[in-house]
């Protein structure tokens, strides 16, 4: 683990700062590391010293301080404390007891999670009541959305822009409302669209297609391969259980680990880890969630280069891409990411995925090496045959990636949507960079 991968962990600019500050031995009374953990009582304005601790198999913090930042900077500086000057920290197999108690009680919840939950008695009746409501229900909401989709093309698209955002929010609630949450993500996104830019209307008339694709695919979706049956209930935002992902049959390989991702809205918290399988070629995604109070849950930490060894369980689709890791464990292979990975025309490899899920959304894709292009406000990725690939740079500087490459040729690591290319990774020289980290100061 190095300095760059462990401050990309950091919450925020600030805890960098304040880990740094305590980065001196001198204010760390107990440094020691076993070879699951690793540990320090930090002094502090207290009586007691701040106990932080660090689980090495997960890479997974805690600390007694008040802070509600995760990790903390007591946390953050221990690590970087270990990973740079390992000379200070005492070797033992005897944990402090406020150690191998964390450790224990980590063992135990995810044994438990691993363990199947006591089935419950089922009342088929009741379920097959329950279930006839909740079909009844989304087939009157859906006959509603197609009724609106239809409004919306017969009168134009000219006034929607001068729509209140309640008029948008009503038919989401709508949706909600028919058991169909994910509809309802859906037309909140449609007035995003059209408040962006006036220009934005072809991909506005994108997504009134693709929503009238599902009003009249969902009625014949027995009819449909079992893959693009998933892809629809997901669309829809039927939930499949996790527990159910994980009797499918396991892709087993060495899993890179290309990036990582937070985000939070409404007080709900996102990770997202993107995942390379280095023998097979297949990416994979993970996501995790939790309240924004709870957020202490995502522990396990995904740093950029970790290779794993284990088998990612995909979720049923036509284009499998969402997973669940189970079994798993630290390749013997050295950490790091490499040379950058074969390439491919992945516009045309979209396409073809598009064919087979025309609700596909962005797609993880290694672009063929190319000069980064900066013409404001505009970012473009050119290829030696002139094309050039535009880059999304909503909510992110376009600096990092021009920095990078010193108007050299690089390769990068993104998400591809059909429109923009979400950049996340790049490769520089013989240097992988993740560009979803934070910036280290």
């Amino acid at each position: 683990m190095n300095r760059e991968q462990i401050l990309a962990l950091a919450p925020d600019t600030a805890s960098i700062s304040a880990a740094k500050s305590l980065g001196n031995p001198k204010v760390w009374g107990v440094l020691g590391y076993s070879g699951r953990a690793v540990w320090g009582e930090c002094k502090g304005s207290g009586a007691n010293p701040y106990q932080a601790r660090i689980d090495l198999s997960g890479n997974a913090f805690k600390c007694s301080c008040p802070s509600r930042k995760f990790p903390c900077k007591h946390g953050l500086a221990l690590f970087l404390l270990y990973a740079e000057e390992p000379q200070h920290f005492t070797q033992t197999d005897a944990e402090p007891p406020w150690v191998a108690e964390w450790l224990a009680s980590r063992g135990q919840r995810a044994e438990a999670k691993k363990a199947p939950a006591a089935a419950k008695p089922v009342d088929p009746k009741a379920q097959a009541k329950r279930q006839q409501q909740r079909d009844g229900e989304m087939a009157q909401g859906l006959a509603e959305l197609g009724l609106w989709l239809e409004d919306i093309v017969r009168i134009g698209f000219a006034e929607l822009p001068a729509k209140p955002l309640r008029y948008w929010d009503e038919w989401a609630a709508r949706m909600v409302d028919a058991k169909m949450p994910g509809l309802a993500g859906r037309i909140r996104k449609l007035s995003a669209v059209l408040l962006q830019k006036s220009d934005n209307l072809h991909l506005f008339a994108q997504e009134i297609a693709r929503l009238h694709l599902l009003v009249k695919a969902y009625p014949q979706r027995h009819q449909l391969p079992a893959g693009l049956c998933a892809d629809i209930n997901q669309v829809l935002g039927l939930a499949m259980r996790e527990d159910e992902v994980l009797q499918a049959p396991a892709v087993n390989d060495e899993w890179l680990v290309l990036a990582t991702r937070f985000s939070e809205e409404n007080a709900l918290v996102t990770r997202e880890v993107w995942l390379l399988g280095t023998t097979s070629g297949q990416f994979a995604k993970l996501l995790h969630f939790a309240h924004a109070s709870q957020r202490q849950t995502l522990q396990t930490l995904w740093l950029t280069g970790n290779r794993l060894l284990g088998n990612a369980h995909f979720y049923p689709s036509a284009t499998p891409l969402r997973a669940v890791l189970g079994d798993y464990q630290n390749s013997p292979q050295q950490a790091g990411i490499g040379p950058a990975p074969q390439h491919s025309a992945f516009w045309q490899d979209y396409s073809q995925l598009k064919i087979r899920n025309p609700w596909l959304g962005a797609y993880p894709v290694l672009a063929p090496p190319a000069i980064p292009i900066y013409q404001e406000p505009f970012l473009y990725l050119q290829l030696p045959d002139g094309t050039a690939i535009p880059v999304d740079t909503r909510g992110t500087a376009p600096w990092p990636l021009l920095a990078m490459s010193g108007g050299q040729t690089v390769s990068v690591f993104g998400e591809w949507d059909g429109e923009r290319l979400q950049a996340l990774g790049v490769w520089y020289g013989q240097t992988y960079a993740n560009l979803t980290a934070r910036a280290v100061t």
